[in-house]
């Protein structure tokens, strides 16, 4: 009898606990959703979370509040993501360029393909090579190309060693037969004060970060195999027949690989809705920050895709 007793009590209790769970995933959300997001306030990556967060309230109908982990290449935030309690209340906005060309590149503390749940991709950064415009020396890429051929210790400024505007521009003088000298900064914004100092002869930023200085500054060559839609008028690297690897920074919007698939799916729909909102576009393209939206199906085959094509690029930066 004492057995059968414990035995009842445990299949009630367990019966219980998932009547709780059910109930938890049925009721979700009830409460505020903290999307995390691997870098410092400012820039693309923050600007995308932020104008997400709120399009994503308005869908969920809860709060979502971002706090900024910045640190390690994105890996400080990224591991407080999977750390988590998997219940869909911590969620990763991440630039998914240098965080997934680090990995290509040696172990990593996180995995971006395996450890999160994808949500959707929410946007894409490109990248391009920017010149002055009072820069007498070149005003386009084959002039640029023929003065570095003659000028081969020119520099190129770029934000963070490893990264995947550091990857899109070896990648890019390879393929023009030039070589350079790498500059380092951190951030574009830094990238950029240091090209109109003249530090640098050229740079290799962000489309964004060309906002509010088109007097000053000139992308002219973009990497990408089409336009960008906010400035048709950059000649990209494709257009121009000039040998170039696609390296993009996708922004993704992830779960801890542990949410429950109900949470999944409202969290899926949500952002969906969220990333096809007009208040998204319009908050992105006052910074010149194209929209785009991928299913998590969709999002995680280009992710497969682009991993699997830049193992030689992750190698170059070693």
């Amino acid at each position: 009898m004492k057995t059968f007793g414990r035995r009842a009590v445990m299949a009630i209790l367990a019966s219980a606990s998932i009547a709780t769970a059910t109930a938890a995933v049925a009721d979700y959300p009830e409460r505020q959703i903290t999307i995390i997001t691997p870098v410092g306030a400012g820039g693309g990556t923050d600007t995308h979370a932020r104008a997400l967060s709120g399009a994503l309230s308005d869908a969920l109908g809860v709060p979502v509040s971002v706090v900024n982990r910045p640190g390690a290449g994105g890996y400080v935030g990224a591991q407080e993501v999977v750390s988590a309690r998997p219940d869909g209340y911590t969620l990763m906005v991440q630039s998914y360029g240098t965080f997934m060309l680090r990995a290509i590149a040696g172990p990593q503390p996180v995995e971006p393909l395996e450890d999160f749940r994808i949500l959707g991709v929410v946007g894409e950064l490109y990248t391009g090579l920017v010149i002055r415009n009072d820069d007498e020396r070149f005003s386009n890429l084959t002039e640029f190309q023929a003065w570095a051929e003659e000028n081969p210790d020119f520099t190129f400024g770029f934000s963070g060693n490893g990264s995947w505007h550091h990857a899109a521009a070896v990648a890019a003088n390879s393929g023009m037969g030039i070589e350079g000298r790498p500059v380092v900064f951190n951030g574009g914004g830094a990238t950029r004060a240091a090209l109109l100092g003249g530090q640098t002869d050229i740079a290799w930023m962000g489309v964004q970060q060309l906002a509010g200085f088109e007097d000053q500054l000139t992308m002219i060559g973009l990497n990408s195999d089409d336009p960008y839609p906010l400035a048709p008028e950059i000649s990209t690297f494709n257009q121009m027949d000039m040998p170039y690897t696609l390296v993009t920074s996708p922004m993704v919007i992830a779960a801890p690989a542990g949410v429950p698939d109900d949470v999944v799916a409202v969290l899926q729909d949500a952002v969906e809705t969220a990333a096809t909102s007009d208040s998204y576009r319009e908050t992105l393209e006052a910074g010149l920050a194209a929209p785009r939206y991928l299913s998590p199906d969709d999002g995680r085959t280009y992710l497969q895709g682009l991993w699997d094509a830049w193992g030689p690029v992750a190698a170059s930066l070693q």
